[in-house]
């Protein structure tokens, strides 16, 4: 039985992990991961027949505090505040078409989280977002991240304590081994990681979340809205008040 959590839902877990300084993470899986796993290649990877075994690894991924998180909101099923053509949800046909190619490597079975969490609730509750951020900067905090994004910004975010493992802006998995490496030679301490290198996130995670404590957070493209100037390529960005609630996010932080 599928059990799909709410945005709000899936934010409270999470947050209840990190209050509880569990290992885990938090993984968003989608169109591209199954693609990869395919063997295929996507926008921002290419594929082979490394990446695609350890994707498919990575699907079957089932571990205490690992949150499994796929875009299931459509038209007319857990649809939220806010949520229109363009913004979270996608058509039932384009769901079940998704669902299908995921549910190859992925069965679904059990809770599956919300791919859209910060997304929704940046637009929904803003104050949700600021008191998760807020939480986040009492961790010691890893980026491991396009190495062209603005550090400012995002040391704005997460506090001026960031520690960067910078990754390539495509094709990430050219250097995951460099990049397994550069954060194993970290010390041992609980950390927040926040992994945003595409579907390097996901791998990254499953070669390290046995091995260093911590919490593996996949934060995905939203981060995208909160950089001093921010990338308006995505349509939700464009359609809602994503970029005026990101400045007030941030100004709270402050």
């Amino acid at each position: 039985m599928i059990n799909f959590i709410s945005t709000k839902d899936t934010i409270n877990a999470i947050t209840n992990s990190l209050n509880k300084k569990y290992n885990g993470g938090y993984l968003r899986f989608g169109d591209g991961d199954a693609n990869i796993a395919s063997g295929a290649s996507d926008m921002y990877q290419t594929g082979n027949p490394q990446i695609r075994q350890e994707m498919i690894d990575t699907f079957a991924l089932n571990l205490p505090n690992l949150f499994k998180a796929f875009p299931h909101h459509t038209h007319t099923a857990r649809r939220e505040p806010l949520m229109e053509p363009g913004n979270m949800i996608f058509t039932d046909a384009d769901f079940n078409r998704m669902a299908a190619n995921v549910s190859r490597f992925w069965d679904m079975t059990g809770d599956v989280y919300s791919a859209v969490a910060l997304h929704q609730q940046l637009n929904e509750t803003p104050n949700l977002l600021v008191k998760f951020f807020t939480l986040c900067r009492t961790f010691d905090i890893v980026f491991v991240g396009n190495k062209t994004f603005d550090k400012q910004s995002i040391k704005d975010l997460f506090g001026d304590a960031v520690t960067f493992v910078d990754t390539l802006p495509r094709d990430a998995y050219q250097e995951i081994d460099k990049l397994e490496a550069e954060i194993n030679a970290l010390d041992n301490n609980y950390k927040l990681y926040i992994m945003c290198c595409g579907m390097s996130s996901r791998i990254l995670t499953k070669r390290l979340i046995g091995n260093k404590p911590g919490f593996f957070f996949d934060i995905g493209s939203v981060i995208d809205v909160f950089l001093a100037k921010p990338k308006l390529d995505r349509t939700w960005l464009r359609i809602t008040n994503a970029v005026e609630n990101a400045k007030y996010v941030k100004e709270k932080l402050k």
